[in-house]
């Protein structure tokens, strides 16, 4: 247990210094009150679709949910047992808490953001950036729900 912690301390700082580092800066400002809902359906992360609802409030954001579905039964991907143990063995962590640290990346963020991918999780990381980048785009031009 203190050695996962102690990972996952590492894991986490490493994350938040190479993220003022990362390819990609995302722009968190200019964005219209209201909860805007992507789903990449085009993209599947081991079979999963990747889903993410933002709520943006005074301009900034308030909330963001993300989540991979299976597209027959719309089940969470946190209730799969087998994936949860594959990323426990890659990363140390669930697949929840891999989401939980990005949601939360976000969350404290301030008007621009760089997310690289969290070690063991990297395709879960890409499709929460692209679905963060298309929920952006769409409260910038106020499609909300």
């Amino acid at each position: 247990m203190r050695v996962r912690r102690a990972l996952s301390a590492v894991v986490g700082v490493l994350l938040l210094t190479a993220a003022g580092c990362g390819p990609e800066r995302i722009v968190l400002s200019g964005l219209a009150d209201g909860r805007y809902e992507v789903v990449l359906s085009d993209r599947r992360v081991y079979g999963y679709v990747p889903y993410m609802v933002l709520e943006v409030r005074g301009g900034r954001i308030a909330a963001v949910e993300y989540d991979e579905r299976d597209p027959r039964t719309g089940r969470s991907k946190t209730g799969d047992e087998a994936q949860n143990r594959e990323m426990m063995r890659l990363s140390g962590r669930e697949w929840g808490e891999v989401v939980e640290e990005l949601e939360g990346l976000v969350l404290k963020a301030g008007s621009e953001l760089s997310l690289d991918a969290v070690s063991g999780a990297t395709r879960t990381s890409d499709a929460f950036r692209e679905a963060l980048v298309r929920a952006l785009e769409e409260a910038r031009g106020g499609a909300s729900e």
